[in-house]
C-alpha cells in the first residue's frame, strides 16, 4: 500500500471480502521524498474476490498491490465510488 503525498490514505480503504485495510498516517514507513507505504496481511478463504478501494479523499494519491503466495495478482488505486472495482477479480484456492 502506498500514498504518494506521504500523509496516509485520507480515509480510503481497500476492501477484500470481509476485510478492510487502510494506510493511516501512523501505520507505515515515511520516506523523505514524500512517499508513505505499508504492508498488511489478510487470510482469505477459498473463493473469488473483487476488491474495491474507496471512501476517502485524494484518491489520486492511493495505490496498492495484491500478492497471492508472493505473486502479484492485482494492483490499483482508489476511486470516488465503492460501487464497483476498476481492476478485476482474483481467486484463492478452489471456490
Amino acid at each position: 500500500m502506498e500514498d504518494s503525498y506521504g500523509d496516509g490514505w485520507n480515509g480510503n480503504y481497500l476492501n477484500i471480502g470481509d476485510h478492510s485495510v487502510t494506510l493511516s498516517g501512523s501505520s507505515g514507513d515515511y520516506y523523505s521524498y514524500g512517499v508513505f507505504d505499508g504492508t498488511e496481511t489478510v487470510c482469505l478463504e477459498a473463493g473469488t474476490y473483487t476488491p474495491t478501494c474507496c471512501g476517502g479523499g485524494w484518491p489520486s494519491e492511493v495505490s496498492w498491490t495484491l500478492l497471492l503466495d508472493g505473486v502479484e495478482v492485482l494492483s490499483g488505486g482508489a476511486n470516488s465510488t465503492c460501487a464497483h472495482s476498476t481492476v478485476g477479480s482474483f481467486t484463492v484456492g478452489t471456490p
